[in-house]
């Protein structure tokens, strides 16, 4: 409210020194006026006294008229015409300087009629003001007096809050106290809770030395049965072949994408056979961008093996372009902690040396096609223990000798069928 009254304040001191100021310009065009007054009432004196002179030089005419009547009558009449047209003159100079009078009082009136107006307002402006005055100061006063009780409150309201605070700190040491017990009750379940994870963790490895010595076991019992005679195996294995060529066509003459149709999901399945036959781990030579090594990846997983994925990626080998390696680890992604990545070239001995140490059930060779390099991979797989898969077949006539070659050094059975782009070596 009182910032309400100072703006009605201000704003009619505003107006008061507005009118002020139409005041002091009424006063200084009155003064003008009067000025021009005076120089109006000043040239009517000088035409009056003209006329008075003029009426005095009649007269005197007139005397001389008479006197000199008899001299010259022509000349008194001239003169007497000259002397009633500057008559005529002077009465019409002296009708428009009373005429510019009257205007001019017209003007005077009009502007002491202003004058009195502005006047006025000023006494009613002058009287607001001091109204508003009297407002604000009754304001402040009532705004010192809330402003003491509010002080009082607020001071009552520091002393609760104080209060609070103090209980609010006792609380919070029995909180803490609380729970320095209840820490101390967590580290104690914390580390009852470590043993028994190890306990866990120790299951678990008896769990899977379990696991594989009846795997093992499963091994002898069909051996002993029979079933694990090499035409059970290959017959088997012949099955799944025949399961995941049903769509596939032979084309005359050969072409190199015959029998990919549904080759990854078929290498994936004799993979997971042999996860099941035989013990050890999955490799795969030449991955590429990752098609088939995330379907052996998923059986790695499945059967909590692990998968060995061999492959330099390095633009100049094979055929990247930049980028390979980034897709392969975006489709293995699920499964990376099943996968062991060696990123080299299969022909390097340190890369030889940890093939050869690693006991293999099922190996992948899809590496450099040429006779060299693929014989030189069959050999560094040559101790899996399972089924040796040799990709690309039908690529060159290479590739076809070192599978042959390889089925002869590793002393392994030949299984290949000629609708599908990759031939196995059974070792039995």
């Amino acid at each position: 409210m009182a910032a309400t009254i100072e703006k009605q304040l201000e704003e009619t001191q505003a107006k008061w020194q507005q009118t002020q100021q139409e005041l002091d310009k009424t006063k200084s065009e009155l003064h003008d006026v009067r000025e021009e007054f005076e120089r109006s009432q000043s040239q009517l004196d000088e035409v009056l006294g003209e006329l008075e002179q003029t009426h005095f030089e009649l007269y005197q005419l007139k005397e001389k008229g008479e006197q000199q009547q008899s001299e010259s009558n022509g000349e008194v009449e001239q003169e007497l015409e000259e002397t009633k047209s500057k008559l005529q003159e002077t009465e019409q100079l002296l009708e428009e300087s009373q005429s510019q009078l009257g205007e001019t009082m017209a003007v005077l009136e009009e502007h002491q009629s202003q004058m009195e107006q502005t006047m006025g307002v000023l006494e009613e402006s002058q009287g607001k003001l001091q109204q508003k005055q009297e407002e604000l100061e009754q304001v402040k006063a009532e705004l010192a007096q809330k402003q003491s009780g509010v002080e009082s409150e607020l001071q009552k309201e520091l002393e609760e809050t104080k209060a609070q605070l103090r209980e609010t700190e006792q609380l919070l040491e029995e909180y803490q106290s609380q729970l320095e017990e209840t820490m101390g009750i967590l580290e104690q379940y914390q580390s009852q809770s470590q043993q028994k994870h190890q306990e866990l963790e120790q299951v678990k490895q008896e769990w899977e030395q379990t696991k594989l010595q009846l795997q093992q076991t499963k091994m002898e019992l069909r051996k002993l049965k029979g079933d694990y005679k090499p035409e059970s195996i290959i017959k088997d294995v012949v099955n799944i072949l025949q399961e995941t060529t049903k769509e596939e066509k032979i084309e005359l003459p050969q072409k190199f994408n015959q029998g990919s149709l549904n080759q990854h999901q078929r290498i994936a399945r004799v993979a997971e056979y042999c996860v099941q036959t035989w013990p050890g781990d999955l490799i795969e030579i030449g991955c590429f961008e990752g098609e088939t090594t995330k379907l052996l990846a998923e059986v790695a997983q499945k059967y909590n093996r692990r998968l060995v994925a061999v492959n330099p990626w390095e633009i100049g080998i094979q055929n990247p372009q930049g980028g390979e390696y980034e897709a392969f680890l975006k489709k293995i992604e699920l499964y990376q902690t099943n996968v062991d990545i060696v990123r080299g070239s299969s022909l390097d001995e340190k890369t030889i040396a940890l093939i050869k140490s690693r006991e293999l059930c099922f190996a992948f060779v899809d590496n450099l096609h040429t006779y060299d390099d693929c014989l030189s991979d069959i050999k560094t797989v040559s101790h899996c223990q399972g089924i040796i898969a040799v990709n690309d077949l039908l690529l060159n006539y290479e590739i076809d000798s070192a599978f042959n070659k390889g089925a002869e050094v590793t002393q392994s059975r030949k299984l290949y069928l000629p609708i599908c782009k990759e031939g196995y070596l059974l070792k039995l």
